[in-house]
């Protein structure tokens, strides 16, 4: 595993990194949303709505200033970044889902930290076929 090059300014400087951390932690707060729900009440699924609009905008920060085409079929980072996106979806509607299965509150929400830290080390990763400037 060998890092981009200029790893230092991308963590100094990429919005879409201190996104992809706010994502992430909004996410955890989901999971541990149970274990604070007896002292202070939380809709839930509010963080894990939060955290898809975040992983959205993050999204959206990692293709503004490339080229979206090439880097979104080449980069990991943005394919990760759907998927937490997709995931924090599936937590959202998690209350709607019980219904047909049963899932436990939480799990879609701690499958989206991982998938989101995973996009956050992507993006610091040198891949195969992309430049520095795009990865």
């Amino acid at each position: 595993m060998k890092l981009i090059p200029n790893w230092r300014d991308v963590l100094a400087h990429a919005w879409s990194l201190r996104l992809m951390l706010l994502a992430g932690f909004l996410s955890s707060l989901e999971v541990a949303l149970p274990a604070v729900d007896q002292f202070i009440y939380v809709p839930p699924g509010l963080f894990a709505a939060a955290s898809m609009i975040v992983t959205a905008f993050a999204f959206w920060a990692r293709l503004a200033a490339q080229n979206p085409g090439a880097v979104f079929r080449r980069a990991w980072s943005i394919r990760l970044l759907v998927l937490a996106g997709l995931l924090s979806g599936l937590e959202v509607a998690l209350p709607y889902l019980n219904q047909v299965f049963s899932i436990p509150a939480g799990a879609f929400a701690a499958a989206s930290i991982v998938t989101t830290m995973a996009a956050f080390w992507a993006r610091l990763i040198a891949q195969k076929g992309l430049t520095d400037a795009e990865a």
